[in-house]
């Protein structure tokens, strides 16, 4: 008893007649008919009853058939597990706890490579949990994860820059803190990722002395730092992908809470199978 044998069966139990079943399994009406023929003799019992050009199921038929959907259904189900095995050993699985990591890294890894999935996960979330699941093989995570059975690397650290205009007053300074009296208002673009959200309640602490608007329309960002008045923030790796004008300059910013030290995670169980990928994600780290 071969699958191509129930699949007939199935259609024909389904359509009532050999001849519609052998056009829809484009096969034709007697080859159809002695591989009917051949599964009941395997099972030792006629399927059908036939009525003219018409056949239906009989009871022996129907408990055939029940049999036949559940087999069919767990081969379909087989195909579809093996599919996704190979699909998962053939790519690596990267996920980024943050927009600008993965902005950054994704357009050099496709430009030599294919063989990788990608995607952005949001706090809170148990980042040793998505590792251990097989979630993802490689997380840039927003931390070091403590697990025995996890390798986590130092991979970027990020730090913000105030980003004035080149006219400004402050535009000559070598560093400051945003606690500085002298910037007054700020304008700040957010993702809602890791980063944004660990620093909110440091931003939100400066309330009273520092006017400060947000924005997650880039759109709107982009056009409201045409104005030399506006004060705005920028990082790191934000600049390898955001260009906010050549007329602004970068201050770096003093206060601790403005940083952020993102890691590359792993199973160690992982780590041959992995390595020419986390090489090549720290090179571009280094770039």
């Amino acid at each position: 008893m071969e699958l191509t044998q129930l699949k007939q069966f199935k259609t024909v139990a389904e359509k009532n007649s050999i001849s519609l079943a052998a056009r829809e399994l484009h096969i034709s009406q007697p080859a159809l008919s002695t591989a009917i023929k051949k599964l009941e003799q395997e099972l030792g019992l006629p399927l059908f009853e036939h009525a003219g050009n018409r056949i239906r199921l009989n009871e022996a038929g129907k408990i055939a058939l029940r049999y036949t959907n559940a087999i069919l259904s767990q081969s379909d189900q087989l195909k579809t597990e093996l599919t996704e095995y190979a699909r998962r050993s053939s790519c690596i699985r990267l996920g980024f706890c943050d927009q600008g990591p993965l902005w950054y890294c994704i357009p050099k890894l496709s430009m030599v490579s294919n063989q990788f999935e990608y995607s952005y996960y949001t706090m809170p979330v148990d980042e040793t949990a998505l590792l251990r699941s097989g979630r993802y093989d490689i997380l840039i995570s927003s931390g070091r994860l403590n697990a025995p059975d996890i390798i986590s690397r130092s991979f970027i650290r990020e730090r913000i820059y105030l980003s004035v205009s080149s006219s400004h007053p402050l535009a000559g300074e070598s560093s400051l803190s945003v606690r500085d009296p002298r910037i007054g208002s700020i304008l700040l673009f957010v993702l809602n990722g890791t980063f944004d959200k660990k620093q909110t309640p440091f931003w939100d602490s400066l309330k009273g002395q520092l006017n400060i608007t947000r924005t997650t329309d880039y759109f709107l960002f982009s056009q409201m730092i045409k104005d030399p008045e506006v004060i705005t923030t920028t990082t790191e790796i934000v600049q390898h992908y955001r260009n906010d004008g050549a007329d602004r300059v970068l201050i770096p910013l003093t206060d601790p809470e403005l940083t952020i030290h993102y890691h590359i995670s792993y199973l160690k169980a992982e780590e041959k199978m992995l390595d020419e990928m986390i090489h090549f994600l720290e090179h571009s780290a280094e770039l």
